[in-house]
């Protein structure tokens, strides 16, 4: 799986290379996700990537999520093929089906504002009132919408989707990532943000070269009010992102030989798959943690279900449930 000394970005960039088809048949595969999730808690990792607990999920972030990228996608691929792009209405008309069925699926949630006051209605209608505007600047082209990317590095496989992909009249790319985030990411969030540097890979390793732009759409908010927002706009964070990305896949390699897959137990927990407090958990999956955070919405306490041995913890001895488990 290569060493575990850390890699600038030249380096990375000599050893990345498109995905073979022999490779697809015995290599394995990561995704930002995986990392991601590795990042927060090894153990949760653990349970899904390398135990392949794959719950289903009913949640109402990935269910809005989708909904809300096949608008924007509806709208990409028209102007991709040099169509006239659909209107407000003519969007709102056409996925008008799925907005009725999401309500009813989540009508709890739609009741209930978020920390801000705000609604999921409120939040659609700002949606809606923005989308008008959205791909209309005539410095970019839109050339690939849910773009997906296969790339090789260090013996892994990474996989994903880039929300759109966008070209200007000099050749450049500019990634554009959805979000419905109820805010902003900070500033260093955006600075090093370890997806978009992902998705630069993805790009390099298709078309040889890097992005020169990474844009946020938060499409939650207004156009004047915070709604496209540059990512990896600092002159080092393609290089830290770098460092991050090495480092993530040391750490995961030095797992995967210890088998020091130490939970990290966190408020965080709350919405864990694994974790039996979590309302969207599934019963045969809601078991297999023992060492997540009691904290709830309602009782927001500091107490654990079981407590770590940070200095032992290995999931050799700490096997999954799953075969205790009665489907």
């Amino acid at each position: 799986m290569g060493g575990l000394s850390k890699l600038n970005l030249e380096e990375i960039l000599k050893q990345v290379h498109v995905t073979t088809a022999e490779e697809l048949k015995r290599l394995p595969k990561l995704s930002y996700s995986a990392i991601d999730q590795f990042s927060q808690c090894k153990y949760r990792y653990w349970l899904h990537y390398e135990e392949k607990n794959y719950p289903k999920q009913h949640a109402i972030a990935l269910s809005l999520g989708t909904f809300l990228h096949s608008a924007m996608e509806y709208k990409g691929r028209a102007l991709m093929a040099n169509e006239k792009a659909p209107t407000k209405d003519e969007a709102k008309a056409k996925f008008s089906e799925e907005f009725e069925a999401l309500q009813a699926d989540f009508w709890e949630e739609f009741a209930t504002p978020d920390k801000d006051g705000r609604l999921y209605s409120d939040k659609i209608n700002t949606f809606w009132e923005n989308y008008d505007e959205e791909m209309i600047d005539p410095a970019w082209k839109v050339v690939g919408c849910e773009h997906e990317f296969y790339f090789t590095y260090r013996g892994y496989i990474f996989h994903g989707f880039i929300d759109r992909l966008d070209q200007n009249e000099n050749g450049d790319y500019r990634v554009v990532d959805y979000k419905s985030a109820r805010k902003c990411y900070s500033p260093k969030q955006r600075a090093y943000a370890l997806q978009m540097f992902i998705y630069a890979l993805g790009v390099y390793t298709k078309y040889g070269k890097l992005p020169t732009d990474f844009t946020y759409d938060f499409l939650f908010f207004d156009f004047d009010n915070n709604r496209l927002m540059p990512a990896l706009n600092k002159e080092d964070s393609l290089e830290e992102c770098a460092d991050a990305f090495d480092t993530l896949l040391n750490n995961i390699e030095s797992c995967k030989d210890t088998g020091a897959y130490v939970p990290t137990t966190s408020p965080l927990c709350y919405w864990c798959e694994f974790n039996e407090l979590n309302p969207n958990s599934t019963d045969n999956m809601k078991h297999l943690c023992d060492f997540h955070s009691m904290w709830m919405p309602d009782n927001k306490t500091f107490s654990v279900h079981e407590k770590v041995d940070r200095d032992n913890f290995n999931v050799k001895s700490n096997k999954s449930k799953k075969k205790d488990i009665i489907w």
